[in-house]
């Protein structure tokens, strides 16, 4: 078992601009989620949720995944830790000290991941709702444009199609795989921080999410573009409904159009819609930043981070120009967060201490 979450020192930067950047995203999260029933009612959504979905998703297949990428992490990241923890004698403690521990790492980590569950829910519920007003294929196309501009004449769609006619289909599976597998590895990131650094420093990765979801969420509104497939007149014909991806998009071009009519769902689930910033290139991004004490963790998500984007692109979920927008969205959330501290730790530490704030 992984030490006791070490206690992040108090902030060195005591300015109250930065004080406020960096907790910005808690008066986001309560802002926004007491707003929540005024908007869905003017959109005309009900205020009710698929919660056995949402509970089933996030707490069981969720949270095992990220449980086990966990320990993944903690043998890849701190192997002279685990070794040490091997060699470490039974606890004599009593039973009701070792329960206290106990207790401790499990708050540790629990607190961030309700956190993070209500924002992904703010940030889901506000897709919808801004898909139900404002989407109607004209920001896609856009987009489109833009991309053709700027690849002279190739787009994304293009590309897609152009690949998938010299490769087998079932290399679109594994993309699908490798894109899919973010999810995991951002809920071992949190469990992770929360083990080794504490309940503060994983709140804080989870803030760095919400508020890159809650700016996302605003791009959305001004450009309501979803992706590529959207627009692509014969993207199922290239690509069948039975793959794992491609039965997704089908069934939120199936929601969309029916947002169009004026058609809603008697109860929400987890929908995202957004395209512009990509949040499937911010979030590792983010999650790199915050590993980058433990040196063998942030060179796997550099590897990671260098994989997903020919599956981001080549599964038409994301145009060119969404990837670029990502960069300052990550450079702004970063320095709002941690002010773009690029020392965390001893260089050429194999086991570096977490980042202290």
């Amino acid at each position: 078992m992984p030490p006791d979450p070490q206690p992040q020192s108090p902030a060195s930067e005591t300015h109250p601009l930065k004080w406020a950047a960096r907790n910005l995203h808690f008066v986001a999260t309560l802002g926004l989620t007491l707003a929540l029933p005024f908007a869905l009612q003017t959109a005309g959504f009900p205020v009710r949720y698929n919660w056995p979905q949402y509970f089933l998703s996030y707490w069981f297949v969720f949270g095992i995944r990220s449980i086990l990428g966990a320990a993944l992490f903690f043998l890849i990241g701190c192997p002279g830790q685990f070794r040490r923890w091997l060699k470490t004698p039974r606890s004599q403690a009593p039973l009701s000290a070792q329960f206290a521990q106990l207790a401790k790492r499990v708050t540790a980590v629990v607190l961030p991941a309700a956190y993070l569950f209500i924002g992904l829910i703010v940030a889901f519920s506000y897709n919808d709702i801004i898909a139900a007003l404002n989407f109607n294929f004209q920001a896609d196309a856009q987009l489109n444009r833009i991309d053709a501009w700027t690849m002279h004449g190739l787009t994304v769609s293009r590309l897609a199609h152009l690949v998938a006619a010299h490769v087998p289909l079932r290399t679109f599976d594994i993309m699908t795989v490798i894109y899919f597998l973010l999810f995991p590895a951002l809920g071992s990131t949190l469990v992770f921080l929360a083990l080794q650094s504490g309940a503060a420093r994983a709140t804080q990765f989870v803030g760095a999410l919400m508020i890159s979801y809650y700016i996302v969420v605003a791009c959305f509104y001004l450009i309501p573009a979803v992706g590529p497939f959207v627009i692509c007149p014969d993207h199922f014909s290239v690509f069948p409904r039975t793959m794992t991806m491609y039965a997704g998009q089908y069934e939120y071009i199936e929601v969309l159009k029916r947002y169009m009519t004026g058609q809603r769902p008697d109860v929400l689930g987890p929908h995202y819609f957004a395209a512009l910033p990509c949040m499937h290139i911010v979030q590792p991004m983010i999650a790199l930043w915050f590993l980058r004490p433990w040196k063998r963790l942030a060179f796997v998500f550099v590897i990671f981070n260098i994989l997903l984007i020919p599956c981001i692109l080549l599964l038409e979920q994301h145009y060119v120009i969404d990837l670029l927008a990502a960069l300052p969205l990550i450079a702004l959330v970063i320095g709002m967060i941690d002010g773009l501290k690029l020392r965390p730790g001893p260089s050429g530490a194999v086991d570096a201490p977490p980042v202290q704030n």
